[in-house]
């Protein structure tokens, strides 16, 4: 079972903090962490998905984010009295240069308020005291940390901020009514007031060391086109008749398509599908090795196409989204953000002759302001709209001098307005 405290990171730069799932459905989870924690960390991701904030407080330091097609369960939330109470917390925090680590807190819960005011107005809200026990400290990421009940397994606050190693403050999880108005109605309906002891240990939800990603080595580009064919060949998997053959750890699946699948699997509408890891290869010898779910490649993969291209990052229910990295059979490569198959976020294009260009994509279009870097270490400012330049565009030489075209004017060594800029794409 996936854990349901997660490491949110930034696509962007190094800070992160920690959340966790506060509710469920079919279409995906919701998150809760604290509002400094969405702020700092620039394009938020969670398992290599692009986040989206759908509720954040304005005083209040807590955020609700949302992330489709995920399936992580809710913990149990508990509107607790002012007591002082044993609990544990369960965050991220650093473990070496390259690794974050998740581990728990043993703490004491003081039932004193403490009210915190806004500067600008009346608004309030109050914070308890919590602090470590001997042999345990608060560090940088426990921000968005639950804080767990030892009684009765269930969360009764979120961590906001620290003070020294060994005090932080914590904020009641009731205030999430304050900042979340679309809040399901069965969230605090699960007699979440009961003192009754839960057997199931806290200690479930403690998951081994775990690397953190790199920030900008695993993205990825991919054009609608691609991600509509990567999804019908996947669909393939459903509706073909299996022929399986088992093996003592794999089971290998050949389809009357003529696609073979050789991996994990589960019984899936009195069907064999793909779950888990596992290698599929289709009939046009694409060939892709990952993680599957329900019979549909589901997080992170590497998809080989046929004519030479590769693709390594996330996929959600057969659909590239998240983080990943292309390379291109030209020598072209693309490091980006993209979302329901297209790139959304910040993206950069490698080109062969070793220009490259980062800013930010919208629909697979470049969009707003995009830093293009030549092969000789000229730098260009420029400003795109519906993926064509527009307005000036500002060169920087060698020498750090400034130099303003008009886009219809400019003449370099890259072409700005070609029609062939960022059009590299995996299916030819």
């Amino acid at each position: 079972m996936k854990s349901s405290i997660v490491n949110i990171e930034s696509a962007t730069n190094n800070s992160f903090g920690t959340g966790f799932v506060v509710h469920s459905n079919e279409k995906g989870v919701f998150i809760l962490t604290c509002k400094h924690v969405v702020e700092e960390v620039i394009n938020p991701v969670v398992e290599n998905i692009l986040v989206k904030v759908v509720a954040i407080g304005n005083f209040i330091d807590m955020a609700v984010l949302y992330i489709p097609r995920l399936e992580l369960k809710a913990l149990p939330l508990e509107n607790e009295q002012n007591n002082n109470l044993d609990v544990s917390v369960i965050g991220f925090s650093h473990f070496n240069q390259s690794s974050i680590q998740k581990k728990h807190i043993d703490a004491t819960l003081y039932k004193e308020l403490i009210e915190l005011h806004a500067k600008e107005d009346d608004t309030f809200y109050n914070l308890r005291k919590i602090k470590a026990k001997d042999g345990f400290n608060f560090e940088r990421g426990n921000s968005g940390s639950p804080v767990i009940c030892l009684d009765t397994n269930k969360v009764i606050a979120m961590i906001s901020n620290k003070e020294g190693s060994n005090i932080a403050y914590a904020i009641n999880i009731e205030y999430i009514k304050e900042i979340w108005k679309d809040i399901p109605v069965e969230l605090f309906n699960n007699k979440s007031n009961s003192s009754k002891k839960v057997t199931t240990s806290y200690r479930e939800y403690i998951k081994t060391p775990s690397k953190s990603n790199n920030k900008f080595g695993m993205y990825s580009i991919l054009f609608l086109v691609v991600f509509g064919a990567i999804f019908y060949l996947f669909q393939s998997v459903e509706n073909n008749q299996p022929i399986i053959k088992e093996s003592s750890r794999n089971k290998t699946i050949n389809y009357e398509s003529g696609d073979t699948y050789k991996g994990e699997v589960k019984n899936y509408n009195q069907n064999y599908v793909p779950d888990g890891e596992g290698t599929y290869i289709f009939f046009n010898n694409d060939k892709y090795i990952g993680a599957f779910k329900n019979g549909k490649a589901h997080g992170k993969g590497t998809f080989y196409y046929n004519n030479g291209n590769k693709y390594i990052g996330a996929f959600i229910a057969g659909i590239p989204h998240g983080i990943g990295t292309a390379y291109y059979y030209s020598g072209d490569k693309y490091i980006g953000l993209f979302e329901d198959g297209k790139r959304n976020g910040i993206g950069t294009f490698y080109y062969n002759d070793g220009d490259k260009c980062k800013g930010r994509f919208k629909d697979d279009l470049p969009t707003d302001r995009m830093i293009c870097t030549l092969a000789n270490g000229i730098k260009a400012k420029v400003f795109y709209k519906d993926g064509l330049p527009v307005g000036d565009i500002i060169l920087y030489d060698n020498y750090g001098y400034e130099h303003k075209y008009n886009v219809d004017a400019f003449d370099n060594d890259i072409d700005l307005n070609n029609d062939e800029m960022f059009t590299s794409k995996l299916y030819d």
